[in-house]
């Protein structure tokens, strides 16, 4: 064999060690969790019209926790609890209004990029209806959401204008640090385009608090 075939099976059998080599490397290295406390504030004005008085407001405040673990790229969920820190609605216009349990927070995905990490959560129900006294019309009081996958269908009857940058988003590198703490705001407009819905118009301001502890511990 001339020194030309020698070289190239040298290359050769150099390339298909990288791919074992790469993965015994892997194996090797523990997996990385980071502790998650998500926690959600949205104060809420429900308007028959733009420049009417308010006739419903609300109130919720929401924490999520949990782990995530590094999966290539993105992360794996492991949800400990959520549960509802505050939750109040004020009846301004005399609308009837049943004893309504307060919305769920769940973090649905929290998508990994090469430079960036963004969380996703929605609130269930993501729409509440109250029935008002004198018709028979429902106001909606719709919840915010950051979505990763396509609207849901109910959503499509409202108009929503975000004022200010409405994400949940951190660069990567700061994973690399032990403690973490990032706030999130930004304000919703909402209109009803549904001729079952009374006609409102929705204010929305929203903020989140995001904090991030390195964990040596896997969640069991």
């Amino acid at each position: 064999m001339d020194a030309r075939k020698k070289e190239i099976l040298a290359i050769l059998l150099v390339l298909l060690a990288i791919p074992s080599i790469l993965f015994q490397n892997l194996k090797s290295q523990p997996p990385q969790f980071w502790l998650v406390v998500f926690k959600l504030e949205v104060t809420g004005e429900v308007h028959p019209g733009p420049q009417a008085e308010a006739e419903l407001n609300f109130k919720l405040e929401a924490e999520w926790s949990g782990f995530l673990e590094e999966d290539g790229l993105d992360f794996i969920i492991y949800h400990l609890w959520s549960y509802p820190l505050r939750w109040e609605i004020s009846n301004l216009k005399q609308l009837w209004i049943r004893e309504v349990p307060p919305p769920e927070l769940k973090i649905d995905y929290v998508e990994g990029k090469e430079t960036e990490l963004f969380f996703y959560f929605s609130l269930i129900p993501p729409v509440i209806s109250f029935e008002a006294s004198s018709s028979e019309t429902k106001i909606p009081l719709v919840l915010p959401s950051l979505p990763w996958s396509s609207p849901a269908p109910e959503k499509a009857v409202f108009k929503k204008k975000i004022v200010g940058q409405d994400s949940a988003s951190l660069p990567r590198s700061l994973l690399a640090n032990q403690k973490l703490e990032r706030t999130f705001s930004w304000e919703e407009e909402i209109i009803s385009s549904d001729s079952r819905l009374k006609p409102v118009f929705q204010k929305n301001l929203i903020k989140i608090v995001l904090k991030i502890v390195k964990s040596s511990l896997e969640p069991g």
